[in-house]
C-alpha cells in the first residue's frame, strides 16, 4: 500500500539479495548505484531515470542524494502503491535531507544481523512479546515466563552461542568456516568503513586516517553499553571532539551502533545515552572479546537478541535504560503505549 518503501542496514547485512528477491517476484526493475553508468544516467536526470510503470527497485541509493527530491516530486503528483523499492547502507531518517524529501511517502524497515535462533533455522524466540502480553495478564507467573524463554531457546547450545559471538549475523561472516577468510573480510570490512564511507556521510571525516579510526572503535567498544564521553573518544583518536561527535553520529547513521537513551526519573539519573553495536561479531573483532564467559559480552548478546525480536513487534516498542551514579541499572526498558517491560540480567 505504500507507495515507497526503504528497507536500510549495515553494509553486507543481506539487502541486495532481499529485494532481488522481492523485484522478480512483482516483476519490477532494478538498479544499482553500484554501477558507475547507472549512477551517472541517474545524476544527468534524475527524474527521468526514476519514471517507470512499474516498480523501480534502486540498490544504494544514498549514492546518489538528488533521487530523494525526484522520487518525492514522482510520488507527489502521481501517488501509487508498490513504486519504489530502496536500499541503502544509512539510516535514511539520520539524515535531514532525505528525511524531508521522503517524510510521509515511504515505510522504512531496517534489516538487522541475523541473530542466534536465525542462524540455526528456528523459530526466533517469542520472550519479549509474550513478556508485553504478561503485562496486560497479572495471572502470568515468573516461572511461566521463564519456562518461555528456556523453551524458545532450548536447542540453541553454549557452543552455538560462541560462534555466534566470535562470528557475529553478517552472512558472510557467520556462514564462513574458514577463520582466516573471516578475519580477513572483518579487517576490510573495517578499511572501507575508514576510507569511503564515513566520508560518503560527512566530508569532514575524510580527514580521519584508518589508524585513529580504529583506535577511536576499540575505544568505543570497550564502551560497548556504557556512556561514553566525547572527549575520551577525541582523545583515543587524538583529534578535535567536534569531529569525534560528527564520527559518533556517522557510525549511528551507518547503522553501526545505537544510540540508546536514559529515563531521567531521578536527580541522580544518568542523563548521557549509551552506545550499543548492533553486530556482535563486528565488535568482537575491534575488542578481541571473549566468549560469553565475559559480562559485557553475554550483555551485547542479549541486547542483540532483544533488537531482533522487537522488529517482530506488531506494535512500536521504544528502547531506553536506567542508570543512576551509585550504578543502580536497569538496561532494557521497552516502552509502548501504556505498557512498560524492565529487564535486567542476573550474572
Amino acid at each position: 500500500w505504500s507507495p515507497a518503501v526503504g528497507v536500510f542496514g549495515l553494509r553486507q547485512v543481506g539487502k541486495t539479495t532481499l529485494v532481488k528477491e522481492v523485484t522478480a517476484l512483482l516483476n519490477g526493475e532494478l538498479e544499482s548505484f553500484d554501477r558507475e553508468i547507472i549512477k551517472q544516467t541517474a545524476e544527468e536526470n534524475p527524474v527521468h531515470f526514476c519514471t517507470r510503470s512499474g516498480l523501480l527497485t534502486i540498490d544504494e541509493v544514498q549514492l546518489v542524494p538528488r533521487i530523494f527530491s525526484a522520487i518525492k516530486e514522482i510520488i507527489g503528483t502521481h501517488r501509487k502503491a508498490m513504486q519504489f523499492l530502496l536500499t541503502g547502507s544509512i539510516r535514511f531518517t539520520l539524515k535531514k535531507d532525505v528525511q524531508e524529501s521522503l517524510t510521509g511517502r515511504i515505510l522504512l524497515n531496517e534489516l538487522l544481523p541475523f541473530n542466534a535462533a536465525e542462524i540455526k533455522k528456528i523459530t526466533i524466540s517469542p520472550f519479549l512479546k509474550r513478556v508485553f502480553e504478561a503485562a496486560l495478564k497479572p495471572q502470568l507467573t515468573r516461572q511461566i515466563l521463564s519456562k518461555i524463554i528456556l523453551h524458545s531457546h532450548q536447542r540453541i547450545t553454549k557452543k552455538d552461542l560462541d560462534l555466534f559471538v566470535s562470528r557475529g549475523g553478517l552472512p558472510l561472516s557467520c556462514f564462513t568456516r574458514d577463520d582466516s577468510i573471516r578475519k580477513k573480510w572483518f579487517e576490510d570490512y573495517f578499511e572501507t568503513l575508514l576510507s569511503r564511507d564515513l566520508a560518503m556521510i560527512d566530508e569532514s571525516l575524510a580527514s580521519i586516517t584508518i589508524r585513529q579510526g580504529l583506535q577511536m572503535l576499540q575505544t568505543l567498544a570497550l564502551y560497548q553499553g556504557k556512556e561514553i564521553s566525547v572527549s575520551d573518544l577525541a582523545d583515543s583518536g587524538s583529534i578535535r571532539p567536534a569531529l569525534a561527535r560528527k564520527f559518533l553520529n556517522a557510525l549511528e547513521v551507518l547503522c553501526l551502533i545505537e544510540s540508546i537513551f536514559p529515563i531521567k526519573k531521578a536527580r541522580t539519573s544518568t542523563r548521557k545515552p549509551r552506545y550499543e553495536w548492533k553486530d556482535i561479531g563486528l565488535w568482537n573483532h575491534v575488542s578481541h572479546g571473549s566468549l560469553l564467559q565475559n559480562e559485557t559480552t553475554l550483555r551485547l548478546a542479549l541486547s542483540q537478541e532483544f533488537r531482533s525480536q522487537l522488529a517482530f513487534q506488531s506494535k512500536m516498542v521504544q528502547w531506553n535504560f536506567y542508570k543512576t551514579h551509585n550504578l543502580s541499572s536497569i538496561p532494557w526498558v521497552f516502552r509502548s503505549a501504556n505498557q512498560v517491560v524492565c529487564i535486567t540480567a542476573i550474572l
